[in-house]
């Protein structure tokens, strides 16, 4: 049985989220976030960088979206939270879409090291990870990708959350790999919606079980 005196929490700084996960994340773990577009990744993952980078981490943000940073960071400025003050020299924005096009998966995995280690980063976010899996072209390729990321951030005692849409319906061999899954929805009640969030997966603790 794990020993979680011996794990570091990463705190999320999420209201309430870091309740629902009895503390936050734990450092060197790999977690999905998956979610319907609109549900909230990107702000969450936004929010968690903020506060993460405010507490003396240095965070870094990886797309492979075709938005542009600047468009992203046009809304992130709408809110509350974001505090643009930290950009680049604790929170840093880079774009992996092309080399992803370009190179494919080494290509991406190159970039990924690269980036960890020039920006020293504590939290990685990589937004996009269906575009890693399409790319992949098979379940193989693409658990060997997850293994590899798994072991490059573990070593390095980074923190790392992979955005994802979630387009298979059943099958989810990356969900077998990674320390945590986070899912979140945009559920309809009558006339009006609201966002829920469920913890599936969480190694190392408990976790609030439900929606």
């Amino acid at each position: 049985m794990t020993d979680e005196r011996e794990l570091t929490r990463v705190p999320t700084g999420v209201p309430g989220l870091d309740e629902v996960l009895r503390g936050g994340l734990f450092a060197g773990g790999v977690y999905i976030v998956r979610g319907t577009p609109g549900a909230g990744k990107t702000i969450l993952a936004n929010q968690m960088c903020v506060h993460h980078a405010q507490g003396g981490g240095r965070a870094l943000f990886v797309t492979l979206l075709a938005e542009s940073h600047a468009r992203m960071m046009q809304h992130m400025e709408r809110l509350d939270f974001y505090d643009e003050s930290l950009v680049p020299s604790q929170l840093y924005y880079v774009s992996g879409f092309r080399t992803l096009e370009e190179e494919g998966l080494a290509g991406l995995m190159k970039l990924l090291r690269r980036e960890m280690r020039d920006r020293q980063a504590t939290l990685l976010i990589l937004d996009g990870l269906l575009a890693v899996e399409e790319t992949s072209g098979s379940d193989w390729a693409f658990r060997k990708f997850i293994h590899e990321f798994q072991a490059y951030v573990g070593a390095e005692g980074c923190t790392a959350l992979l955005l994802t849409n979630g387009s298979r319906a059943e099958y989810h061999p990356e969900h077998t790999m990674v320390d945590g899954l986070i899912v979140l929805e945009d559920v309809r009640y009558e006339r009006r919606k609201q966002r829920e969030i469920e913890v599936l997966k969480f190694r190392g603790s408990a976790a609030l079980r439900g929606r």
